[in-house]
């Protein structure tokens, strides 16, 4: 999901060069029909970039111009092939967990969206990262220990403090206190665990709208010392 993948027209030297190149891809998998996608023309490689998952043809065609012999021009070539974009299977998180921090700062914990063995690439800007918190335990001062219902999948659209950037989810937590609560809670000590699952919500290209779940770790908030706080991460 979201590579550059980029396609050579090699000539076969039975005709003069083609004059011309147009380079087209459309979705395959879904229910609708597609149109052709206009991808390059004039030029002899096209550049496919695709951030859903599903199978998609990439067609080119050549055009020739009549040689110096005076004889007709070559018919077109036309050659279609099929690409598979695999779907992102999970997630690895790639900074901010067990940092000491600030309390009075944030924390941007960021997580790299993969697909099996491999990251995927920097586009996936037509998907929406959204998450699901579950199992939620608080030691919310004053005490005692709090346990609110599980969340739904949030967020609908992109947010500054958790969003999409580039093939990384960012995702910025701050620990809920103000001064009188994080001296309430002595170091070291945890004052909040939950279990976060993380997805990609998108629209196809038949205007279906899809997810893909990314799984999901346990994150604990925790007074690491008498002025510093962190998130530690345990998964599964």
């Amino acid at each position: 999901m979201g590579e550059s993948v980029s396609y050579t027209a090699v000539d076969d030297w039975l005709y003069p060069p083609p004059d011309t190149y147009k380079w087209e891809y459309k979705y395959t998998s879904g229910s609708c029909q597609q149109d052709w996608i206009d991808s390059g023309s004039t030029d002899s490689y096209g550049i496919f970039i695709e951030s859903r998952p599903g199978t998609w043809d990439v067609r080119l065609t050549a055009t020739y111009a009549q040689d110096s012999s005076g004889d007709p021009p070559h018919a077109p070539s036309v050659i279609t092939k099929s690409v598979t974009i695999a779907p992102a299977t999970h997630f690895t998180t790639v900074a901010g967990t067990g940092t000491l921090t600030p309390y009075t700062s944030d924390i941007v914990l960021k997580f790299r969206v993969d697909a099996a063995a491999r990251p995927c690439g920097p586009y996936i800007e037509y998907n929406v990262a959204q998450e699901r918190i579950t199992n939620i335990w608080l030691q919310s001062p004053p005490y005692p220990q709090q346990n609110p219902p599980d969340g739904e999948w949030t967020p609908d659209g992109a947010i500054p403090r958790f969003r999409l950037s580039g093939n990384e989810i960012w995702d910025t937590h701050g620990n809920g206190l103000d001064a009188g609560g994080w001296d309430s809670i002595y170091a070291p000590n945890y004052f909040s665990i939950v279990t976060q699952h993380l997805r990609l919500k998108y629209v196809d290209p038949c205007n279906e709208t899809k997810t893909i779940d990314l799984a999901s770790h346990v994150l604990k908030w925790q007074t690491a010392t008498s002025s510093n706080w962190r998130i530690i991460e345990e998964l599964p």
